[in-house]
């Protein structure tokens, strides 16, 4: 291993250890979400958010753990349901043991009473917090997979959102599309998921399928975030299909589709 820092990056242990070419290196934080993305950018497979969801997820649950992060890349099939059994089949891993931390997570090095278990792999420092083993994340995995998708889906849902109103807006007007979001809701502005939903159907979108399909999908994925359930694999295919042409409609004069 190669381990290119300086001088100030090193911990002091103590005035009779302070030669720099004595001193102790400690693996201790350096890892990021952003470093771990990173290495696996290259080799996710898939394309667009779906690719994005994919990425966030390995992330979140192999976070410090590169082995697993490289496995979970080759061996998972990118569906929720499946992600518990494939992070088993890994390998068993580092079990941390029952932990009872003194000292602040966000320090140089790992103090006394955690040495040893950042030496045995079942601890490191991860976003300035202590954080055990990957494998021991298995009974709540599901929150982890909730925290990817909602990190990405989130505002991807929103941007969409945006989109779906704007065609609406430019085939409509304004004033009829306002008017469709008062009779939704109390507070019309701005027309946010749920309310959208009611908007599409109060207007005279027949002749517009994929915006109400656009419209329930949206729906549908953000209460299941909000409510923190997950999507699994095929609802996040059906919501990326269901809006895949809501930009293209958008400054064509929102015709029919």
């Amino acid at each position: 291993m190669v381990v290119v820092g300086t001088r100030d990056m090193l911990p002091l242990l103590g005035p009779e250890t302070a030669d720099v070419t004595f001193e102790a290196v400690w693996w201790w934080g350096r890892l990021t979400r952003w470093d771990v993305a990173c290495r696996l950018a290259p080799v996710v497979a898939g394309e667009g958010i779906l690719r994005d969801v994919r990425l966030e997820t390995i992330v979140e649950v192999s976070r410090w753990d590169l082995d697993l992060a490289q496995y979970l890349v080759r061996a998972w099939d990118g569906d929720p349901q499946t992600l518990a059994a494939t992070v088993k089949d890994a390998g068993p891993g580092e079990l941390a043991p029952p932990m009872v931390l003194s000292h602040p997570a966000w320090t140089a090095r790992p103090h006394g009473d955690v040495a040893h278990l950042w030496d045995g792999g079942h601890l490191e420092l991860w976003q300035n917090e202590h954080c055990p083993s990957p494998h021991s994340l298995i009974p709540t995995l599901d929150q982890c997979v909730w925290a990817a998708q909602s990190r990405v889906l989130l505002p991807w849902i929103e941007s969409k959102r945006q989109l779906l109103v704007q065609a609406l807006v430019q085939r409509f007007g304004e004033p009829k599309v306002n008017a469709a979001a008062a009779r939704a809701a109390d507070d019309p502005t701005p027309i946010e998921v749920g309310q959208l939903f009611y908007v599409v159907r109060a207007l005279p979108t027949t002749d517009a399928p994929a915006w109400r399909e656009a419209s329930r999908q949206l729906k549908a994925a953000r209460n299941r975030l909000a409510h923190l359930q997950t999507l699994p694999l095929d609802d996040q295919a059906r919501l990326v299909a269901a809006c895949a042409r809501l930009g293209q409609d958008v400054g064509h004069g929102g015709g029919s589709i």
